[in-house]
């Protein structure tokens, strides 16, 4: 498969499985919630420590995709200056889905429909696009988003607030990954926090460059649950200063999306 195809296919296997979730919930959905049940939790090779695995994890894939289902009115995402976005299932998407794939065998959505949702069968397909994702060196420019917050962020290494927003994440992860209390009382929102921002600390850490969108969902959503859950304890105090150093940030790099990020960071 060349570079022009997988740019092609690889967002309508993410719908696919955007839109399996879906369907199958009633009310409105957040991308968090489909990011959390497309993931799965292992022990690493040789430890006792456990890694997470999202199967959506390449955010501008994620984003293609959701503007494909849109496009062809499957879903509907609600939008909002003061909330974040929202999913809701069409009442019509399953009769658009069918004459979508009547006259078009290549599609992917042909096959996950004949093995009748198998969500086995979508995660072996999301997992070998993500090692292809990586095999290809695919970033967010080679992705055809049409909403300017797409546009890539850079990953400025010499600028020392990139580093204290890593280090912040970080050290975040470690303290919640320790919280014994807050396993034991809110392990979802726990597995959720950690699963969020170990990919968020990778991208950060290891990418040229990101986006305002995958910031927020890798990074800004789940220090603000923390910023919120811990308040003026130590780790609230920590996530505070996260955040006050990602506005700082984006205020250097990306100015025209600084006002919206502090209202998602501090509201």
């Amino acid at each position: 498969m060349d570079r022009q195809d997988f740019i092609e296919l690889a967002p309508i296997y993410y719908a696919g499985a955007i839109y399996a979730f879906v369907k199958s919930r009633e009310g409105l959905i957040s991308e968090s919630d489909i990011l959390q049940h497309y993931s799965t939790v292992t022990l690493k090779r040789g430890t006792n420590s456990r890694e997470t695995y999202y199967y959506l994890s390449k955010p501008e894939i994620f984003r293609t995709a959701l503007v494909w289902l849109r496009k062809k009115k499957l879903v509907k995402i609600i939008e909002d200056p003061f909330v974040d976005p929202m999913i809701l299932r069409d009442g019509n998407s399953q009769q658009r889905l069918a004459n979508i794939i009547k006259d078009d065998d290549t599609n992917p959505l042909v096959r996950f429909v004949e093995v009748d949702w198998n969500e086995d069968w979508i995660k072996r397909a999301l997992r070998k696009i993500n090692d292809k994702y990586v095999d290809l060196h695919f970033d967010t420019k080679d992705f055809d988003l049409p909403n300017a917050e797409w546009e890539p962020l850079p990953l400025d290494r010499s600028d020392p607030r990139l580093s204290e927003i890593i280090h912040g994440v970080d050290e975040i992860i470690e303290t919640v990954r320790g919280d014994n209390g807050y396993a034991a009382t809110l392990p979802e929102e726990r597995s959720y926090v950690l699963t969020t921002l170990s990919t968020g600390s990778k991208i950060l850490g290891t990418e040229n460059s990101t986006s305002i969108p995958a910031l927020r969902t890798y990074v800004i959503d789940p220090l603000v649950r923390i910023a919120k859950r811990f308040k003026d304890a130590a780790l609230g105090v920590l996530a505070d200063g996260t955040r006050a150093a990602i506005i700082e940030y984006v205020k250097q790099h990306a100015p025209q999306w600084a006002a919206s990020l502090i209202h998602t960071l501090f509201s």
